[in-house]
């Protein structure tokens, strides 16, 4: 953990957060006789501060571990709406050696769960006690086995920040184990000693060294009441015991730079609030969308270049007549050809108020398709992509092949998508990438330059154009590729759609291209299914500030 100093409003709320949690969690040991104390940092505040240290940001509990175990059994059931129970044994992406309650409708990001189907709400920690007999060499195996485990769990999801002198033990124990095989080695050693009236308890999940947090049973329990922000809370038996070996001289205060907390990369305390769009805001951004899908128009008609409404662009000029209601981009499909020109024309004769954004006018791209974005806007998404991040359309070739079920062209177009996988791993971090593909992926970008995979890339998309033309598909989308290939009579020659009052290109038997992509297309889709980008800022307009790499940069202090 690093430390980060908090706007105090910010921090104020949600420790208001954080207590509503820790009332619910006390609630249900209260209804079920479960024991429970305040640990770590928390039971610190508690008894220098009355409350939360002043720059902490969460709220740690324990509980001996058979209280632990009942209390996983029972709380999905027993917790209300607004919270939920993360743990290893109801979420098989989990991998800490504790639970969580978390928050719904809010975000935590600590920026390095490498999964952004991870729920990453507000929360406090359930530390388990472990029974311990003795303090001996068993019990450093234990503890040396558990932290291992731990560690080698963060690593493969994505947390970098470990001694790279440890890492290759990491891949070893991956190519070894599974996941799941690994959290029961874990979980075994955890829960090796089963006499719930040993003499020593343990906290081996926890943040510190294994002796620090061994403990005589008789300072932890029973509990005691303690004060924390005004209310009463059970706290450790002996605070002074348990505080002076994790804490030492627990009293002073620790000069600035060895204080800590978890520094969030983005905090939320209302996510359908803050990522829904204001009605207002989405009718402008949508409406300079157009403006730039005119310019886009301008030039293919200009030079006589082909080009299509795609994806939810042209559902949404088929079932609304404009944009689908909570869209928020344009997609255009361009033949490869006419693509090719289209790149090299726009270089010079694209409007001054937008970029062409693909890999030869951008080192960061990570994408198999082009953009153009808007000068002087942000658009900026749940990561932070440091070039351009200005309001953007689409676009995206369309190659050809003669056999959409061709082996050949299968295993083209699944290595040109690992190959994308390996900038956006290289150059973002970002999450959506699936594990098994990171050795072959982490071998790549030592190997090669963002150019020269977006060069392999190219020629794989483009390698079946010079058979027989009988398919058009687009690789590069979001769908699965068979999805994106159609028969070349239904996209030519181009029929007539409306989109917000104005005509435009759609394929030949639009209908044909919807159904292949959306089933029944006709019926909107239920809330909970309906995408869109919602981006973390939005902004029309951002004076001075270019969006360059090296604007991101002087941000950062680089």
């Amino acid at each position: 953990m690093r430390y980060k100093a908090y706007d105090q409003d910010i921090l104020n709320k949600l420790h208001e957060f954080e207590l509503e949690i820790l009332d619910e969690f006390k609630r249900i040991c209260d209804e079920n006789n479960l024991q429970y104390f305040l640990t770590g940092g928390t039971m610190l505040g508690a008894v220098r501060h009355k409350g939360f240290i002043p720059w902490d940001d969460d709220i740690d509990v324990g509980m001996p571990r058979k209280d632990y175990d009942k209390f996983i059994e029972i709380a999905p059931q027993k917790l209300k709406k607004e919270y939920m129970l993360d743990c290893f044994e109801y979420n098989k992406k989990y991998y800490l050696p504790f639970a969580k309650i978390k928050r719904n409708n809010t975000v935590f990001d600590e920026g390095f769960y490498d999964d952004n189907f991870m729920h990453k709400g507000i929360y406090i920690d359930i530390i388990p006690f472990e029974n311990v007999e003795k303090i001996n060499f068993s019990l450093k195996i234990r503890a040396i086995i558990v932290r291992n485990i731990v560690d080698t769990m963060f690593y493969k999801n994505g947390f970098r920040k470990l001694k790279k002198t440890r890492r290759p033990l990491f891949v070893l124990l991956l190519s070894i184990f599974t996941k799941k095989r690994l959290m029961k080695i874990q979980h075994y050693f955890m829960t090796k000693c089963k006499n719930d009236n040993s003499k020593y308890i343990n906290a081996l999940g926890g943040s510190y060294h294994y002796l620090k947090e061994t403990h005589f049973r008789e300072e932890i329990v029973p509990p005691k009441e303690i004060i924390f922000e005004k209310k009463k809370y059970m706290g450790m038996n002996n605070p002074d015991a348990y505080l002076s070996r994790l804490f030492g001289n627990y009293m002073e205060l620790p000069p600035i730079e060895k204080r800590v907390n978890h520094v969030p990369k983005r905090i939320c305390f209302d996510v359908i609030k803050e990522s829904t769009y204001n009605n207002k805001d989405l009718k402008k951004l949508q409406k300079t969308l157009v403006e730039m899908l005119d310019e886009v128009v301008r030039i293919c008609d200009k030079h006589k270049l082909d080009y299509f409404l795609g994806g939810g662009t042209c559902l949404g000029a088929v079932r609304h007549k404009g944009f689908i209601p909570w869209d928020d981009d344009i997609d255009v499909i361009i033949p490869r050809d006419d693509y090719e020109k289209f790149l090299e024309i726009a270089k010079d004769e694209l409007d001054s108020n937008y970029f062409l954004d693909y890999y030869k006018t951008n080192d960061e791209n990570h994408f198999g398709f082009a953009k153009i974005r808007k000068n002087n806007t942000t658009f900026q998404l749940d990561y932070q992509y440091k070039c351009h991040n200005g309001f953007f359309l689409d676009i995206f070739p369309m190659d050809y092949n003669d056999n959409k079920d061709s082996l050949s062209l299968k295993f083209d177009v699944s290595l040109a998508r690992c190959l994308l996988d390996t900038l956006k791993y290289k150059d973002h971090n970002l999450p959506k990438i699936r594990n098994m593909r990171r050795p072959f992926i982490s071998i790549l970008f030592i190997s090669f330059s963002n150019k020269r995979i977006h060069s392999i890339i190219e020629k794989l998309y483009q390698k079946h154009n010079n058979g027989k033309r009988i398919n058009g598909g687009v690789y590069s989308g979001m769908y699965y590729y068979k999805k994106d290939i159609y028969p070349l009579d239904k996209v030519f020659p181009y029929s007539i759609v409306e989109f917000e009052g104005k005509r435009y290109h759609a394929f030949h038997d639009v209908d044909y291209y919807l159904k292949g992509l959306y089933g029944n297309y006709m019926e909107l889709p239920k809330e909970d299914k309906r995408i869109a980008h919602k981006p973390e800022k939005l902004d029309f307009n951002t004076g001075d500030f270019k969006n360059t790499k090296e604007e991101y940069d002087k941000l950062e202090g680089k």
